[in-house]
């Protein structure tokens, strides 16, 4: 009886669906971004570019689980369009898609503290007709512990994990552990400092489990004016430093990134300096950034700017 109510409940409830369009921009290397999400109760379906994401999420007053369906068709770790030193290598781009399950628990802790586990499984391939060999078609399983603590002006978190890889023929091909941690600190006063410090370490990390770095979308460990995922990378520590002024219209971040990283590439820092306004219209977000790598290695020809656009809101049915 409490399940057939529960049915009726969840049927009665209509979908609140949003839209995101954006594009990240570079004159060498740009990337379009399309985004739907569904949401009704614990269901969410999304459309994310080029991937279907489908759980169920509940949440409660102590914690928040979930449990998803989730497949990437092209563009999966951003293989794309991959950089090498300074400059596009589109003879080394290829499509890389994924399909699998992924899960999660968390705990809500005293104090805004929270602990929990999650993790995926997944068939990771790739396609395309690149210059070099294509990576092998593997299983990718990603067990992780999870650890943060929340207040209004400030959101760190940390996860320690490992990376399990298995060949087509069954066998393990690797283990390879890693953590990552990030912490913002936004106190949201009417003008306010803004940092934000990202951290990760690897070991034996490969082309599906290496960090992305460069940018200013929501994938990767950001620095302004770079390329999109410019550095693959194992090893990095990155700040975004600056301040920002909050009006009940339009919001303006003004920032420097500062990473530094490790990796099958080499080591390297980049420094970039970039603007982010915010516009509100309406229901509409219109989330706009631009930025600048004043000396980061580039090659002849090759810009030294980025930037992006993101437009956000409701959709009407």
């Amino acid at each position: 009886m409490l399940l057939f109510v529960a049915v009726v409940a969840l049927a009665a409830e209509p979908w609140q669906v949003s839209g995101e369009l954006g594009a990240e921009i570079h004159v060498d290397d740009s990337h379009g971004i399309a985004n739907v999400a569904a949401v009704r109760g614990p269901w969410q379906l999304q459309w994310i570019t080029d991937t279907l994401d489908v759980r169920y999420a509940p949440e409660g007053e102590q914690g928040r689980a979930w449990v998803g369906l989730r497949a990437a068709t092209f563009a999966a770790g951003m293989v794309i369009t991959p950089w090498v030193d300074g400059a596009p290598a589109p003879q080394l781009g290829m499509m890389g898609a994924y399909g699998g399950v992924e899960a999660g628990w968390i705990r809500y802790l005293p104090r805004g503290a929270y602990a929990g586990v999650m993790g995926f499984a997944r068939w990771h391939g790739f396609y395309g007709d690149p210059a070099e060999p294509l990576p092998l078609a593997r299983l990718h399983a990603a067990p992780q512990g999870v650890l943060g603590w929340w207040s209004e002006p400030l959101h760190a978190w940390a996860v320690v994990g490992v990376d399990v890889q298995g060949r087509p023929d069954g066998a393990v091909a690797s283990v390879a552990p890693h953590s990552r941690g990030q912490a913002v600190w936004a106190p949201g006063w009417v003008v306010a400092p803004r940092v934000e410090l990202r951290a990760g370490w690897g070991e034996g990390q490969d082309v599906v489990t290496l960090s992305r770095v460069g940018g200013l979308n929501p994938y990767v460990v950001p620095v302004a004016g770079a390329a999109w995922a410019e550095w693959w990378v194992e090893d990095y520590v990155a700040v975004r430093a600056g301040g920002e002024v909050h009006t009940p219209t339009v919001d303006v971040l003004l920032f420097t990134d500062v990473a530094a990283f490790d990796g099958p590439q080499g080591g390297g820092t980049a420094v970039g300096l970039g603007l982010a306004p915010t516009v509100q219209v309406g229901p509409v977000d219109v989330a706009l950034a631009g930025g600048v790598v004043p000396w980061v290695e580039r090659q002849d020809g090759v810009a030294r700017w980025s930037s992006y656009v993101l437009v956000s809101g409701p959709v009407e049915r």
